[in-house]
């Protein structure tokens, strides 16, 4: 441990690297495969389906997070949520928000009208509800799990008829 210590100087400074990473280990997994889609309701789906996924990829360290952030407190006075963060971190994390999707397909008449900001909290809980569950069921199917919610976001979305 002391070893770690000397390498980041401070327990404060170990957990944002830890934190960090994962973001960083998220973003390397849902940005190129909502970039690879072409339509919104393409980057919707594939924004769901890798998310779910890194998820599911990462139990071992979503747990190791969990028992982190149930006994940490930062020495500087920053929440939780705030570790791991930087000004060019948070210009990245952006292309985790699915606002920006929701907002071209309505621009682009793929999605029908509702309300952005509050469809992408919802599209964010349902997506981030996943972590309990893989937390405390391992054979929690995340995949299927993945394939629901892009059914049930799509028919949210969609275009009246």
């Amino acid at each position: 441990m002391s070893a770690v210590l000397y390498h980041f100087g401070t327990k404060d400074n170990l957990v944002d690297a830890v934190i960090e990473e994962m973001y960083r280990a998220a973003l390397e997994a849902v940005v190129p495969a909502v970039t690879a889609e072409e339509t919104a309701t393409g980057k919707l789906g594939a924004y769901i389906r890798s998310s779910v996924t890194y998820f599911d990829s990462h139990r071992v360290h979503l747990a190791a997070l969990a028992q982190l952030s149930a006994g940490f407190t930062p020495n500087d006075g920053r929440r939780f949520d705030e570790l791991g963060r930087s000004p060019g971190l948070d210009e990245e994390l952006a292309a985790l928000d699915p606002a920006a999707i929701l907002a071209a397909g309505q621009r682009d008449r793929e999605f029908g009208d509702f309300p952005v900001e509050s469809m992408a909290i919802a599209v964010r809980g349902a997506v981030n509800a996943v972590v309990e569950k893989i937390l405390r069921d391992p054979d929690f199917d995340a995949r299927a799990y993945g394939e629901d919610l892009v059914a049930i976001f799509g028919t949210a979305v969609g275009a009246e008829r």
